[in-house]
Order: structure tokens, then sequence, then C-alpha cells
């Protein structure tokens, strides 16, 4: 136990020594339940797990939050020092492309299409050419799928967008399982999974000039991260905010490499 305490005093001041000011971190607004914005604090296990990841090296976080876009342009010209970063089926997604950044997995989640209607109805069918379509506004018209023929009403958060869907101002929203249980369950309204179009992930990336000046921060995040899995951490975060069923979602995915 002595070793050990002493190896992580050791490895939180090297951490210090390398970087010592608090990391900006560029955070996707609306996404709950994995972070969102509630009053003048943000909140969610996303924001407790990296907290207390980057706590652990002795370093603080500072999360900004913006839209995809601007979150994604200030990473390439490292004016944040990592942001959170979404790929659908492995293509990042967004208009521009995180060149050059180190990233680490967070959340990796089924995506597809869901409804207030049963999934055999023939509204859906036709490629939704007679309904309207809402979406998250990180996905832009490059990664939808081809059964998706127009262009989806973008919401700049996925609150908004599941109001859209009862309020019947969509038909169907593009997004993912835990979006759509964790609203479901807040509104006790019935949707269902059309289609399933394959996964969304969503990852911390490091800017390529935060990795290129401070490469054992990056790694030791990464242990740190790893870390709060395997001690009961994250899985204590999930339980203390009645989410445990995020598990598969958050702890498999965090153990990747």
């Amino acid at each position: 136990m002595i070793q050990h305490a002493t190896l992580f005093t050791a490895l939180l001041l090297v951490a210090r020594d390398v970087y010592a000011e608090p990391i900006d971190i560029g955070l996707l607004e609306g996404i709950a339940p994995y972070a969102r914005t509630q009053g003048d604090r943000l909140d969610g296990p996303l924001i407790d797990i990296l907290r207390d990841s980057f706590s652990r090296i002795g370093l603080t976080p500072e999360f900004r939050p913006m839209s995809y876009a601007r979150s994604i342009a200030s990473l390439n010209n490292n004016s944040v020092q990592a942001a959170i970063t979404v790929d659908i089926n492995g293509r990042p997604s967004g208009l521009t492309d995180p060149g050059g950044c180190s990233s680490y997995p967070l959340a990796v989640s089924s995506w597809g299409a869901y409804g207030k209607l049963e999934a055999n109805n023939p509204l859906y069918r036709g490629q939704y050419q007679h309904v309207q379509v809402g979406s998250y506004r990180f996905v832009d018209m490059a990664f939808l799928p081809e059964s998706i023929a127009s262009a989806p009403v973008n919401f700049r958060s996925n609150e908004l967008m599941y109001r859209a869907l009862l309020s019947g101002r969509v038909d169907v929203v593009l997004t993912d399982d835990g979006t759509i249980r964790f609203w479901r369950e807040r509104s006790n309204h019935q949707v269902n999974k059309i289609e399933s179009f394959g996964t969304v992930r969503m990852k911390i990336c490091f800017s390529s000039d935060f990795v290129a000046n401070n490469v054992d921060v990056v790694k030791r995040y990464s242990q740190a991260a790893r870390g709060l899995v395997m001690d009961g951490s994250v899985a204590r975060v999930l339980e203390k905010r009645n989410l445990v069923w995020l598990s598969d979602v958050l702890i498999d995915n965090l153990l990747l490499d």
C-alpha cells in the first residue's frame, strides 16, 4: 500500500512539473445524459469522470461549452488543449476533421432513427421522404445514412430535439440509445427505435500542440481514467446519478486504448 501511494505521489508531482495550468476542454452543448448545462453549472457523469481523471494526476479541467464546429476549430488551432469529439461508424462527424490529435474513448452507443409510431408504420417507408427528421447539430449530411433523403432540422441540444419529437415538430430523430432512454424515462412517452445505423462514439481528443509538449500528461490521463473504472469509481458515479444502465456505454469503453 505504501509503495502504491509513493508511486501515485510521484506521478502526480511529475504531471504538475510538466503542465501546471488548467486544461481547457471544448465541450459539446446539451448532450444529456452524458453532460449538460443546468443553470450556471455543468453536470453529468462525463463531467465527473473527466474531473476525477485529471484530479488524479494533479490537474484541473476547465470545461468550455460551445458548438461542435467551434470546438473542433478550437482544437485544430490549439486554443483549447482538448475537446470532446464524435464519430459515427468510425468516421469523424462534423464539417471539420480533428486532425493530428490523440484521442481516448469515453462512450460508445448504438445510433439510429427513433419515432413515436411503431417501427413498421408505413410513414417511415420510402427513405423517410414523407417525414421531418430532427438531429443534434453535430451531424451533417455527409454522415447521414442513405435512407435519410433530406437535410434534418438541427437542434443545439438533444433535449430540444426530443421535445420537438414529442410536440410533432419532427416525426423522427437521429440519436443514440442512451439519449433516448434518458429522456423517455423523464417524459413518460413511448418512443420506438425504427432503424439502427451503427454506432456513435464520444472521445476526448488532445490537441497536437498539447500532445507534442505534454505526452506524459496524456498517457497519465489514460491511466487515471482506466483506474477510475478498475477501482469502481465510475460505477459509483453512475449509481449516485441513477444511471447504472449507462455502464455498458461508459465503463467498458473507458478501458479501451
